[in-house]
């Protein structure tokens, strides 16, 4: 009698690899959790490109960042969150848009990438609501955030620490809030 146990189709690593980087951090880890129904042994190792979308996961285990060991890119995207956005209109010639700037990303953004030894580019930022664009810091903003302005010194001491320190290779690019490749700029 066949087994009536769910199993992944029988695929190679480097497929589902493919196939998993795009979808989102929050929804790769159970996927290839050991707990999972699915757990495909050596996929996460090819895992190249991780996209986070909460701050949550930057909270993520030693143990399970270690299974991918070969990510070389990363995306974060839950620093910034757009709130509303108030195109220009007559009278006003600016389009304004509201924000929340998630401070738990800002403090959990440098250990968490500094888990990625081949890591080479990250961006940080967020994703637009009407589009698959992303945000950085410019144009007419507002945060909820009262002093949004330390906070993001704060993101950009803390980055140029990790460069000075050695927790980040003088390698990583990092585009978005932040644009550094390696001191330059700390």
């Amino acid at each position: 009698e066949a087994s009536t146990a769910p199993s992944a189709p029988s695929l190679p690593a480097e497929l589902w690899a493919h196939a998993l980087q795009f979808l989102f951090f929050d929804e790769v880890i159970p996927i290839t959790s050991r707990n999972s129904i699915f757990f495909l042994p050596d996929v996460s190792a090819e895992i190249r490109t991780l996209h986070v979308r909460h701050s949550q996961n930057l909270r993520e285990s030693s143990e399970n960042l270690k299974q991918f060991e070969n990510v070389d890119d990363i995306n974060v995207f839950s620093l910034i969150e757009e709130l509303e956005h108030q195109p220009a209109q007559h009278g006003r010639n600016r389009n304004v848009t509201n924000l929340h700037l998630d401070v738990e990303t800002i403090e959990n953004f440098i250990p968490f990438i500094s888990h990625f030894p081949k890591l080479s580019v990250c961006f940080l930022g967020g994703l637009s609501s009407d589009s698959d664009f992303t945000y950085s810091l410019d144009g007419d903003q507002r945060f909820d955030v009262p002093d949004h302005q330390v906070q993001i010194a704060k993101l950009i001491e803390s980055v140029c620490q990790g460069y000075l320190v050695g927790v980040l290779s003088t390698d990583i690019k990092l585009y978005g809030v932040v644009g550094y490749h390696g001191r330059r700029g700390c």
